[in-house]
């Protein structure tokens, strides 16, 4: 999983992608969780549903016959979450049912801003994205966005980019469809 999200990355043609690509490698981007508890939440979630993502994206855009650039489709697909990068700690809880501990995940945010503006944040220090890949990686938590007070900025954003709606429908058909069925991205192609 590693080497195929470095290797589809390592192919964006895009000045300042190696940094990227080194900060990833450094951070717990390809050990972390996707969540704490609806989906991928165990170590290597994060990246599993990045490269599901992916390659949900890319299939819905072929089926709806819109354009998009492949390097933009990676940068969109692959690094939609990268805002959840260190952003969460492995803690031992106790079962209130039979007292036994276990290990979990909780969130340890110490850059207080939605992960998807922090995505978009977290790229743009290492690349130039376009307005369109900005409003596809803002927005992929579409309705599911717990800062939904500007509605009308999502519509727009989808009206204005079918792009930024369907990475908002990847990701959630790779969470329900595949990822709360214990399938990937594998089982589609």
């Amino acid at each position: 999983m590693r080497a195929e999200i470095v290797d589809l990355l390592a192919s964006v043609k895009r000045e300042g992608m190696q940094k990227l690509i080194k900060f990833l490698l450094s951070s717990d981007f390809f050990t972390a969780p996707a969540s704490t508890k609806y989906h991928c939440a165990y170590e290597g979630g994060l990246a599993l549903h990045s490269l599901n993502v992916y390659h949900v994206f890319k299939m819905n855009l072929k089926m709806f016959n819109i354009p998009f650039d492949e390097d933009s489709i990676k940068i969109c697909g692959l690094l939609h979450d990268i805002g959840k990068v260190n952003h969460y700690k492995k803690v031992e809880k106790k079962s209130y049912y039979n007292g036994n501990t276990y290990e979990t995940y909780e969130v340890d945010d110490s850059f207080p801003i939605s992960h998807p503006e922090k995505s978009v944040y977290l790229i743009q220090k290492f690349i130039t994205l376009s307005e369109e890949e900005i409003c596809a990686i803002r927005w992929h938590m579409g309705v599911f966005d717990e800062s939904q007070s500007n509605k009308y900025s999502m519509r727009t954003a989808f009206k204005k980019y079918p792009t930024a709606f369907l990475l908002f429908v990847s990701d959630y058909q790779a969470t329900k469809i595949l990822e709360e069925n214990d399938k990937t991205y594998k089982d589609i192609e």
